[in-house]
């Protein structure tokens, strides 16, 4: 392939060779932004430059101004700035699939919810981007209303190396295989929960991620799926950071999800609750309903409910 510089038509057989000549021209950000002007959809202003996939793929530079252009824009605008950034993405990511709620979140894009207004539902959305409808399946009917006393009617089988276990009422203590709790009897179904403290989430997908993602390995190795369960919303996540002297990197923690996500769904997924007595109810009602819920996209379940 052939890389042409647009100032001086000097010719690179690779992309990095013209980044490297394109400093003659004032660097690779001045280059773009004047050969190749990508403007913000609400306020008019240059996009910021990362590098070129980044630049070329973004719509806003910032989530309000995505929020404020898709609350009062056509259906037919609205259409077009998700489909440039998520065909952007998919160019960039070589996914095959309409990634979960969180990818979208987390990424920064307009939520699932937000694309519903638009294209009316993910599955419409998943035709028009031509990929797969992987998280096909609704939320099993009746999820919010099994009683209390019937989720406590499940056993479920307690890691023996889980530092702050929920206290469920009928749990045994053993050595899982996977993550940290398991339903036992007639509820087993290969579905398992790893709890996460928020300063654990941030610690296992900062420095700790390798050593996760291995313990992903071993459960697609066990044809099993997990569920890994934060006791704390996105926003709560940030906030709490933002609290600390030394701030722990979340892009980078945000980044190894939807790497995880992206890689690995038929083997996991993540949801993001309120706090830890919403975690441990989520996390009953998972182990409760246990294959119907891998290829339903929880968090965008739980964001309806919880946010609208």
């Amino acid at each position: 392939m052939n890389y042409k510089c647009a100032e001086c038509g000097a010719s690179f057989t690779k992309e990095a060779g013209l980044h490297i000549h394109v400093n003659k021209h004032g660097g690779i950000a001045t280059y773009y932004q004047r050969n190749f002007p990508n403007r913000d959809r609400l306020d008019g202003s240059l996009i910021d430059f990362n590098n070129p996939q980044q630049y070329k793929g973004e719509c806003f530079n910032s989530l309000v101004n995505r929020n404020k252009f898709l609350k009062g824009c056509s259906t037919k605008e609205g259409k077009e700035v998700i489909l440039h950034e998520l065909k952007a993405d998919k160019e960039r990511y070589k996914f095959s699939f309409l990634p979960s709620q969180n990818y979208f979140i987390t990424k920064k894009r307009a939520g699932l919810i937000t694309c519903e207004r638009f294209f009316e539902s993910a599955e419409n959305l998943a035709k028009e981007l031509k990929v797969e409808y992987f998280y096909n399946q609704p939320l099993p009917e009746g999820f919010w209303d099994v009683s209390k006393e019937d989720l406590d009617k499940i056993e479920i089988h307690v890691d023996t190396r889980e530092q702050k276990p929920f206290d469920f009422k009928n749990q045994l203590i053993n050595k899982l295989d996977c993550g940290d709790y398991c339903a036992g009897g007639d509820f087993y179904s290969s579905t398992f929960i790893d709890r996460k403290s928020i300063n654990d989430f941030k610690g296992t997908f900062g420095v700790g991620f390798e050593r996760f993602k291995k313990e992903v390995e071993r459960t697609k190795s066990f044809n099993s799926f997990l569920f890994v369960v934060v006791e704390g919303t996105f926003a709560e996540i940030i906030r709490q950071n933002l609290q600390f002297k030394y701030q722990t990197n979340l892009s980078f923690a945000f980044s190894n999800v939807r790497k995880l996500c992206l890689t690995y769904p038929e083997t996991i997924q993540f949801v993001f609750c309120k706090d830890k007595e919403d975690a441990k109810d989520i996390t009953q009602r998972i182990l409760y309903f246990g294959k119907q819920m891998h290829r339903c996209d929880l968090q965008f379940y739980l964001d309806k409910k919880y946010v609208g």
